[in-house]
């Protein structure tokens, strides 16, 4: 196959990628985080400080990155959700460059770049205002830079320095990949050792790339310490407790087996299990970056089992590196003639896994998920505007009805602290930024917001101010808009 033919299929592949990205980002239904992600991103706009001024529970460069596109309510969402899709037609791109890189046939890059591009839950997830596309591109990109960097009997300074920023982008977005420090600080002194040059001369390259992305996160430590860990540490560890133990490692179980479960991991698995065999009988030839892409899927997998709870979205950030594990099947099947029909049969199960997560997400058939349906949320968002002002300040549980009415959220209830059982005084919660259901209580009675926007039911603490202060003025399916009770409709 030429090159050009080569290329013309590749472009194929991304636009087609592409296409299918918008059609996530049109018609999925939002997901709850992208309106707390987006309300922070107002705040930075408006002059604030994560931690210092508001409560951010998450590294703080996304906000930081954004908060330029973050002040156009809907239309700053769709913005923003297809520059996840954009970064994560750019990572399919990273993959391919970095196969055919490795490996000599251009056949086996084309199906890693296929494979990254119709994954289900890469579509799903890159398709919204949340830290994955960008994490994953970035994290694939310092894998590149990282497996160039001191293979050729010298320093590579250039692919260190930028293997090593690409990791602090990634961590900076999202702190849990702090837990692949120790694995880059073995490759730099395997890096330096191999160019037989000191530690030192590799770590002058690295710690610049390290420190420019985590200068933000530096100086906002400096400025509040306390916050700063409550932020990215505290409030994780109490947000959702599971007990006994026994019902937290079966959720943890339940949840990792569902990943487990879907036909494209399956399909993956296979072809890693496969990949494994044929490296060690010798059927293809053993492929170098086998190992660090075992390590990196593995640390990755274990560290998003560590939180409570487990969501099935983390392990998508895995399934580059088991593409990776997969490719040397991928590479037998290509060489051979005969067994091409299994290859384009493999192709047509993986597409047919994208299923499940159109029917989940764009047809969104669970009862849960109506609240974030675009028709649903297009409706309140238009209520809000008609019965307030720009000035007028909105009170909801959801954050994002702020973001996407352009209208001022009261402070502190930029995220849910009320919703979780957070083993803290009423002082801490107001030193944390976080409102308690008393403080709540306490603004229905003052009538300080103009609007207040209720999903499904009125929590039992609030109803008593609520109904003294407030009358309702319009629902939509389970959504009701209160407005002042001394206000005229």
């Amino acid at each position: 196959m030429s090159v050009k033919a080569f290329d013309k299929r590749l472009i194929l592949i991304l636009a087609m990628q592409f296409a299918a990205a918008l059609v996530f980002v049109f018609y999925r239904t939002v997901d709850a985080d992208e309106g707390f992600y987006l309300a922070a991103a107002q705040r930075v706009a408006d002059g604030m400080m994560p931690y210092v001024d508001f409560f951010f529970p998450q590294a703080p460069l996304m906000p930081f990155a954004f908060f330029g596109l973050s002040s156009w309510g809907i239309n700053s969402l769709l913005v923003l959700r297809i520059l996840a899709a954009l970064a994560g037609v750019a990572s399919t791109y990273v993959m391919y460059r970095l196969v055919k890189r490795e490996m000599p046939d251009n056949g086996t890059a084309l199906v890693a770049a296929f494979l990254m591009a119709f994954g289900g839950l890469f579509l799903t997830w890159h398709s919204t205002f949340k830290p994955y596309a960008f994490v994953d591109l970035a994290l694939l990109v310092s894998f590149y830079f990282l497996l160039q960097s001191g293979n050729d009997g010298k320093l590579d300074g250039k692919a260190i320095l930028w293997s090593w920023l690409m990791l602090a982008i990634a961590i900076n977005f999202r702190s849990i990949f702090l837990v692949l420090l120790p694995t880059y600080l073995y490759a730099l002194v395997l890096s330096a050792r191999r160019a037989r040059a000191g530690n030192f001369q590799a770590l002058k390259f690295a710690l610049p790339g390290l420190l420019i992305p985590t200068l933000p996160a530096i100086y906002l430590f400096a400025l509040s310490p306390s916050e700063f860990l409550f932020n990215n540490l505290g409030f994780h560890l109490q947000r959702e407790p599971i007990e006994p133990f026994s019902a937290l490692l079966l959720h943890k179980v339940t949840v990792f087996g569902k990943f487990l479960a879907l036909p494209q991991t399956i399909l993956l698995l296979g072809a890693a299990a496969a990949s494994y065999f044929l490296i060690k009988y010798r059927h293809v030839a053993n492929w170098r970056i086998q190992k660090p892409a075992a390590l990196f899927a593995a640390v990755i997998t274990i560290a998003y089992l560590i939180p409570t709870p487990v969501h099935m979205q983390y392990f998508q950030q895995a399934m580059p590196y088991l593409i990776l594990l997969a490719l040397p099947c991928a590479a037998f099947v290509v060489e051979n003639a005969r067994l091409r029909p299994i290859l384009r049969s493999a192709g047509v199960l993986y597409i047919v896994g994208i299923i499940p997560f159109v029917y989940l997400f764009i047809v969104a058939p669970r009862d849960q998920d109506q609240r974030f349906a675009w028709p649903q949320l297009e409706s309140v968002v238009d209520a809000i505007k008609n019965n307030s002002t720009t000035e007028d300040s909105l009170l909801s549980e959801w954050a994002g009805y702020s973001a996407l009415s352009e209208r001022p959220q009261i402070a502190g209830s930029e995220h849910v602290g009320f919703h979780f059982p957070l083993n803290l005084s009423e002082v801490e919660y107001s030193s944390h930024h976080l409102l308690t259901n008393g403080a709540i209580v306490a603004a229905l009675s003052a009538q300080r917001p103009h609007l207040v926007v209720i999903d499904y039911k009125v929590y039992p603490e609030w109803e008593e101010a609520l109904a003294a202060n407030y009358r309702l003025i319009d629902q939509h399916d389970r959504t009701f808009i209160y407005k002042r009770a001394n206000e005229a409709l």
